[in-house]
């Protein structure tokens, strides 16, 4: 399992201690209990969700919060999906995270986080 998997898993142990002490908290998870985050928070995001979900933990989640996650890479588009997955064209020549820093953290981390963000969520996520 990868290290990206493991945090998951931390953060999805303590879910559930979360959401009973909603009341201490000022909260109601009926309103609104979602998992989420932004950049690589947003992957995580998007894996403890599935997790909490296939898990079946309680109380459920009411929604995600996945803000410019990188969830999936060009190889595992879906065909139908191609014509629309732009983003990695449109910004290779970004400032910062242009496409020669997309093959960077790919080659570093790719190889292990995207498998396995397709094992646990049974699908790609887009």
């Amino acid at each position: 399992m990868g290290m990206w998997c493991l945090h998951g898993w931390g953060v999805l142990l303590i879910m559930p201690q979360t959401a009973t002490n909603f009341k201490t908290l000022g909260g109601n998870p009926k309103k609104g209990f979602l998992a989420g985050g932004i950049s690589a928070g947003g992957n995580f995001g998007a894996i403890v969700s599935h997790l909490y979900r296939d898990d079946k933990l309680s109380p459920p989640l009411t929604g995600c919060y996945l803000s410019i996650p990188a969830c999936i890479s060009p190889q595992f588009v879906p065909a139908k999906y191609k014509d629309v997955y732009l983003s990695r064209e449109q910004n290779k020549d970004a400032p910062v995270l242009n496409k020669e820093a997309m093959d960077f953290f790919g080659g570093k981390w790719g190889s292990h986080f995207y498998p396995t963000v397709g094992a646990l969520c049974k699908l790609p996520i887009i």
